[in-house]
């Protein structure tokens, strides 16, 4: 899917008027702002208003509403605006995919309609998501900040209502799990992903701790040597688990996509500006769309009602005598993508 249509409103406009421009033949409408927040989504900076753009123009002339700026402005900088809305026009059309029509939006659903929990017998305030990064992780720009709570303080939150009890639901492993199951690698069920890692490769896991480390040093992009010092996996067998997951090939996919457009697209089509450790956040950026649109789908499968979400972690609300169904599950999916979750009462 693409962009036809630019809705250009007349705060973006040096003339103060509004005015439809057509980038393609066929696709969709959308308005600048709405183009503005796809941008931001991104983490490149917001489409700025004329006035935000010339802050002379509210700073000494007190200018709030849109005008015919072009007289005061003159030809030279009119010409300066004109560039820059042209230069953030064709950055946000290209960014543009499904991904803001379709994943997105459903994402969002999950941290809607939350419901309130409470902590020494205080209701604490619902938070508020913010989406943008670049990881695709979600951070809180208001209420209660759950994602800097202390795991000692959350495990002593409550339901609000006593028929109720507090479950926690999180994903195994997410990021390896998505990274071998996106690429076709993993085409089997399992549980546990590092023993099927070891498995692969014919060695026993010493330290589970150690290898899991090693595994994921290997995924985030860190040299042979230090995924030795931090796992004692021997330079061989690192080769070997490289071979398996394809780390080497994948990262130059997603360079030669860098270099042809200056940014990649994670799995669902979600744009990443940057281009360091460009495996890393390929995969945090992909796993947590993941998560945000399984969760959502177990949201509206139930009728759990979700209290807060911690990146690849969910806390819901069930009845009392629902909360059996809800700790049997031992898989969420989301279009054809299954990772094994855990659950467990607070």
């Amino acid at each position: 899917m693409q962009i036809k249509t630019i809705v250009n409103t007349s705060n973006y406009s040096i003339t103060g008027n509004s005015f439809n421009l057509e980038i393609n033949e066929s696709g969709i409408m959308v308005s600048i702002k709405t183009l503005s927040n796809i941008i931001q989504l991104s983490n490149y900076d917001k489409i700025k208003t004329v006035v935000e753009y010339f802050p002379f123009l509210k700073n000494d002339l007190n200018i709030k509403t849109a005008i015919n700026f072009s007289v005061i402005l003159g030809k030279e900088k009119s010409k300066e605006y004109f560039d820059y809305i042209k230069e953030k026009i064709l950055l946000g059309a290209s960014l543009f995919s499904d991904y803001h029509l379709k994943y997105f939006l459903e994402r969002k659903k999950c941290y809607q309609n939350l419901s309130q929990v409470a902590f020494e017998n205080k209701i604490l305030e619902t938070p508020v998501y913010h989406h943008i990064s670049t990881t695709g992780r979600t951070s809180i720009k208001s209420g209660h900040n759950f994602l800097t709570m202390k795991k000692t303080d959350r495990i002593k939150l409550k339901p609000v209502n006593n028929d109720d009890v507090l479950i926690e639901m999180d994903f195994k492993s997410c990021e390896p799990f998505f990274y071998l199951i996106s690429q076709n690698i993993l085409k089997e069920e399992v549980k546990d992903i590092y023993t099927w890692i070891a498995n692969k490769i014919n060695i026993k896991i010493k330290n589970r701790d150690k290898f899991k480390r090693g595994v994921l040093s290997i995924i985030y992009g860190a040299s042979d040597s230090t995924v030795k010092s931090i796992s004692q996996i021997s330079k061989k067998d690192i080769a070997k688990i490289k071979s398996i997951m394809v780390i080497d090939d994948f990262k130059s996919k997603l360079e030669l996509e860098y270099e042809a457009n200056g940014f990649i697209r994670n799995y669902y089509g979600r744009p990443i500006k940057s281009n360091a450790n460009i495996v890393n956040y390929w995969i945090q950026s992909s796993a947590a769309d993941f998560c945000s649109l399984a969760f959502n789908k177990f949201r509206e499968d139930t009728g759990a009602r979700t209290c807060f979400l911690i990146h690849d972690s969910i806390t819901f609300l069930s009845s009392i005598k629902d909360k059996e169904v809800f700790l049997d599950i031992d898989f969420l999916e989301y279009e054809n993508v299954q990772i094994p979750v855990k659950s467990n009462l607070y």
